[in-house]
């Protein structure tokens, strides 16, 4: 995000205004400009993102055993909200309930496997 807003500009001093996202029944009041939520700043299924990223190698005690700071490109298979992580640690969701974007049908139940596989090694750590 701050690639597109940097400080002080007038969609700052907005967003602080208002400080985050507001949801309301039929209607959300963004915090940011719209293309910013929706899009580039947004992390959408099957789609590439730049980002700045850390990458821990860890001990499984948690002790960081490496780490590395940097600009980086993160490719998100799949959007998704706490509640649908929370019912693929369940068991409650089937696999054409995950948001994956356009990928293909065949590759499909491989990709649905990978995110809910992805998503319980998370909760593992």
């Amino acid at each position: 995000v701050s690639h597109f807003v940097t400080p002080g500009c007038f969609t700052d001093k907005e967003a602080s205004e208002r400080c985050t996202t507001v949801y309301l029944v039929q209607k959300c009041i963004p915090m940011l400009p719209k293309i910013l939520c929706e899009d580039y700043c947004s992390l959408n299924a099957n789609q590439d993102k730049f980002a700045f990223s850390v990458v821990w190698r860890m001990s499984k005690e948690g002790e960081i055993l490496s780490e590395w700071f940097g600009k980086s490109v993160i490719h998100n298979y799949c959007r998704m909200s706490y509640g649908t992580a929370q019912r693929i640690l369940d068991d409650e969701i089937k696999d054409e309930e995950l948001n994956l974007g356009n990928i293909s049908a065949a590759d499909r139940p491989r990709m649905c496997e990978k995110v809910k596989k992805s998503v319980r090694d998370l909760n593992a750590i």
